[in-house]
């Protein structure tokens, strides 16, 4: 794409793949023109999504979907979840996105209450990111 420009935006195609993107800058001023350029290759890697249910249920009263807790992530290098409870207790953990939580703490069910999660992901890019949330278990 070549543009006369000041800002221009370019919109590309697919969102994962390599590009070489360009830029040459030409300036004329009382007929000398001067001009420079400068090529950086740029990795466009997939968006970090992250799902987490607000609500689960491992007496499997609910749909099967909503007997264990888990995170639904996509486009990431790393990940873990941390589950705590109210007093900042480490329930459960796992760098594992499929391993999924079942409602309980060494081995003996968790109250019906509300339980904090965290998931630390980090990008294809790189870049490290951190969400935090509760979940509500259902007994």
């Amino acid at each position: 794409m070549e543009s006369s420009k000041i800002n221009p935006i370019k919109t590309y195609p697919v969102d994962t793949t390599t590009y070489w993107v360009s830029l040459v800058s030409t300036f004329t001023y009382k007929d000398v023109t001067c001009t420079d350029s400068v090529s950086k290759l740029r990795k466009i890697g997939p968006d970090v999504t992250v799902f987490v249910p607000n609500v689960f249920s491992p007496e499997e009263t609910g749909p099967d979907s909503n007997n264990v807790f888990r995170a639904v992530v996509n486009g990431e290098r790393t990940f873990n979840i941390e589950v705590l409870n109210r007093w900042g207790e480490l329930l459960w953990e796992s760098d594992d996105k499929f391993e999924t939580w079942n409602g309980k703490y060494k081995g003996v069910n968790c109250e019906q209450d509300v339980y904090v999660w965290i998931v630390r992901v980090t990008g294809y890019d790189g870049e490290p990111y951190r969400y935090e949330g509760t979940v509500t278990l259902l007994r």
